[in-house]
Formats: C-alpha cells, structure tokens, sequence
C-alpha cells in the first residue's frame, strides 16, 4: 500500500533492494536477482508489482 501511487519509487526501492540482495547472494545470477526485484518494470504478460496485469 505505502508505494500503491508511486510506482518509481517502488522501482527506486527495489533498485537499491536488488543491489543490496547482489552483495549478499553473491553464488545467484545476478540476471535471476534482477528479474526478481525489477523484472515487472519491463511490462509484459506477468504481474507487475502493483498487482496488475500489463498486457
């Protein structure tokens, strides 16, 4: 709810939670962990973020 109206702030959060996860999870693919925390920034067929659906 905090980041319901305020979607580059959500992205801008889970930028910095993508870089901080990076350092710690340092044996993941880094193209895994950022499709996890930023993946829905790109659209397409899957839930973004927000709980909806782009097309």
């Amino acid at each position: 709810m905090e980041f319901a109206d305020a979607p580059m702030s959500l992205a801008l959060y889970m930028g910095a939670q993508f870089a901080r996860a990076a350092e710690d999870l340092t044996w993941a693919p880094a193209g895994t962990l950022h499709r996890r925390f930023l993946g829905w920034l790109r659209g397409g067929h899957e839930d973004d973020a927000l709980g909806t659906r782009t097309p």
